[in-house]
């Protein structure tokens, strides 16, 4: 299963991916964030995220902060973030048309 959600969707990618790291495939948020107290389990998936550097909903912050305790756990973790530069709070057009969807 591959999960992705934006914003609120993107905590719930990391939510789920967090809670069944076993059944997931690969974890794509964009804006989002995710619980610290996850980042042992999903250090077993690899994750996408994508932010925008202009976000005032959700700040870049909060994608760092949960790419960096994955990172902590496992230096190794297939992690990555994607920095929109100039990105505000769905920039999915944007973020989309870079990974070569649009």
């Amino acid at each position: 299963v591959y999960v992705c959600g934006m914003s609120l969707g993107g905590y719930g990618t990391m939510e789920v991916a967090g809670k069944y790291p076993d059944r997931i495939a690969a974890a794509v948020a964009i804006c989002g964030g995710g619980n610290i107290a996850n980042a042992a389990n999903l250090s077993k998936v690899p994750i996408w995220l994508h932010h925008g550097t202009r976000d005032r909903i959700v700040p870049i912050s909060e994608s760092k902060k949960i790419m960096n305790a994955i990172k902590k756990v496992d230096p190794d973790a297939e992690v990555s973030l994607n920095i929109i530069k100039g990105g505000t709070h769905g920039s999915v057009r944007k973020t989309l048309s870079q990974i070569g969807h649009l």
